[in-house]
């Protein structure tokens, strides 16, 4: 008779752990977050294990036994697969949502953007005939914010520009209001996740559409986002099409198909002032890395969190996005690759931070190549 194996212990997220997962920021290490992503009390230890993409599966039993002991998660009574739910916001949203997730991380890898459209009731939040949909951009590259803008135009809305979370919180104030949010998830003074909450809670604002346009393009971050409340998630480098598209269909405009965005594609070509904004884009990227090499001196085992060194890393990761959307891939694939000598430099802080360098070397000879 084959060995039967102990009953596979199943785990539950606590108030503290969904409050966590919703939350603009973490203190959990990125093996932890996705955990704390697939728990869903009904899932066995071993089951988690196995789905963990980038967690080691032989060191998911000490992760788990660490989100017990931070409060996070919680033991529950074992049960076979496929029984019973602990999710934040109701076992079936969230099974939805990660469903959304793993559908739009596939499609990233075949087309290299993802969209979540039309959440809710989009046809009744549709503006009145007559009325300018008024669509509000947040962005921290101000660039890119102006060409997100002259887009809208060209689909007939009223663009707005918001720099900072003081900027955002004025313009969610005007009248009207905004009949959409173009939100970028990292800016200088705020994180969008953050933002994106208070719109949530606020009654007053709460049903305005939020599109998350965002270079963050793991799993964990589109589920937080959709779990957040957001109504479409879009990654960074821009393509017009999913931009045209999710807009529409989130503001209940019809059901364009993807015919309309490569018209709308083809009627950019010779456009004066995306051409001018291009050029805008290259001439700045000088004064751009050497902002970054200056903040590059700073760095020393030990010293890699100061706000130095998170300014630096959000420039690298802001390029990695706008590069690639101004025509230069190749900037673009140079300061993802900087993001992350950056990111796992974060991680160990005592690390030696050469390899960020030598990225950032690459990433000024990728630059002076392109223009």
């Amino acid at each position: 008779m084959p060995e039967r194996k102990p009953p596979d212990e199943v785990f539950t997220l606590t108030d503290r752990g969904r409050q966590e997962l919703q939350g603009a920021s973490t203190s959990c290490s990125p093996h932890e977050l996705e955990l704390l992503v697939l728990i869903d009390g009904r899932t066995g230890a071993r089951a988690l294990a196995s789905r963990a993409k980038a967690t080691p599966a032989d060191r998911v039993p000490a992760l788990l036994e660490r989100l017990v002991k931070a409060g996070l998660a919680e033991r529950a009574v074992a049960q076979s697969e496929g029984l019973g739910y602990s999710f934040f916001s109701g076992g079936e949203r969230l099974v939805s949502v990660a469903k959304e997730a793993d559908d739009g991380t596939a499609d990233l890898q075949r087309k290299g953007y993802y969209v979540s459209i039309a959440r809710r009731g989009a046809r009744e939040r549709a503006p009145a005939d007559g009325v300018t949909p008024v669509v509000l951009i947040v962005d921290d590259d101000a660039v890119l914010a102006k060409m997100l803008g002259h887009l809208m135009t060209l689909e007939g809305f009223a663009p707005r520009i918001a720099f900072r979370a003081a900027e955002v919180e004025a313009e969610l104030a005007r009248k009207p209001p905004p009949h959409l949010v173009l939100l970028d998830v990292v800016l200088p003074d705020a994180d969008g996740f953050d933002i994106l909450e208070r719109i949530r809670k606020d009654p007053a604002r709460r049903d305005i559409p939020v599109i998350l346009v965002t270079g963050r393009t793991t799993r964990e971050s589109v589920m937080r986002g959709l779990a957040a409340g957001a109504d479409g998630y879009i990654t960074k480098p821009i393509q017009y099409e999913a931009l045209a598209l999710g807009v529409k269909s989130v503001l209940g405009l019809g059901e364009p198909d993807e015919a309309d965005g490569r018209g709308a594609i083809a009627s950019l070509e010779g456009d004066d002032t995306l051409t001018e904004l291009s050029k805008e884009y290259r001439n700045g990227l000088a004064l751009k890395l050497g902002r970054m090499e200056q903040l590059a001196k700073g760095l020393a085992p030990g010293l890699p969190r100061r706000a130095e060194f998170e300014e630096l890393r959000r420039l690298a990761h802001t390029m990695a996005g706008t590069a690639p959307t101004f025509g230069l891939p190749e900037v673009g694939a140079a300061a993802k690759l900087l993001d992350e000598a950056l990111g796992a430099l974060g991680e160990a802080p005592q690390g030696d931070p050469s390899a960020a360098r030598k990225r950032l070397s690459a990433l000024r000879t990728a630059a002076n190549a392109a223009r």
